[in-house]
């Protein structure tokens, strides 16, 4: 068998499970789609700033891994959905770190995730919280574990970890567990962004700004109160 002919099976698998696991993952790309959509909200207000990159790289990551969830290549849906909060956090970290960001662009300087999400001074640290958003404070010690272990999870797949292996003889098949753990992981990764993005930018916005991110954030934060106050004073 040639390389050509073995890539063409491998397609020929794939499209054959593609109409099944589009149906199993039907909650989850309706979910994926959502968050895809609001992160273009976020980024149709936030102000112009070469940093919005990467919170656009992420975007796009969101949707490959989505992409890649129901074409059953679960390994690589986890791994992007990790890049996607990577560069989440690396956006919102270069907003207010513009020589790390320049440092970044001259690849001179890694984006690391123990950096951005560092408690003392990453995106989810008590000095963001107040510096931008200081009634927040004791609903970022929450996000910060969150977001630990949302990594965590994904990191998962991305390090290899055995129990990540489908280890049976089929190596392309709809797996209901990884299609479980992968919504759940999309889920919290939907709190955990809005939450973040809310906390930096959300006392920037002028009114028609936050009447347009409004119905995002309430959507996955309508339980913290310093938000719904804030949201609902800024009317």
């Amino acid at each position: 068998m040639t390389a050509e002919e073995y890539i063409k099976s491998v397609n020929t698998q794939i499209q054959g499970l593609f109409g099944a696991s589009l149906n199993e993952n039907k909650s989850i790309l309706n979910l994926g789609v959502d968050v895809s959509k609001s992160l273009q909200t976020w980024l149709e207000v936030i102000p112009d700033s070469r940093y919005k990159l990467l919170l656009s790289n992420g975007r796009q990551s969101l949707e490959l891994s989505l992409i890649s969830q129901t074409y059953c290549i679960y390994r690589n849906a986890f791994s992007l959905l990790r890049l996607s909060l990577e560069m989440l956090f690396g956006g919102i970290y270069f907003s207010t770190n513009l020589l790390d960001f320049i440092e970044w662009t001259n690849s001179s300087k890694d984006l690391n995730w123990s950096t951005i999400n560092d408690p003392n001074n990453g995106v989810l640290s008590h000095r963001f919280y107040n510096a931008f958003f200081p009634e927040l404070k004791e609903a970022t010690d929450s996000y910060l574990t969150k977001s630990k272990l949302l990594y965590r999870d994904l990191s998962e797949y991305v390090h290899g970890n055995h129990d990540t292996w489908i280890t049976e003889s089929e190596a392309l098949k709809i797996d209901k567990n990884e299609i479980e753990q992968f919504e759940k992981c999309l889920k919290s990764f939907q709190e955990i962004s809005n939450f973040a993005l809310s906390l930096r930018f959300l006392k920037e916005f002028n009114s028609n700004k936050l009447e347009q991110v409004e119905p995002i954030v309430l959507e996955s934060l309508n339980h913290i109160i310093p938000i719904t106050q804030f949201l609902s004073k800024a009317k």
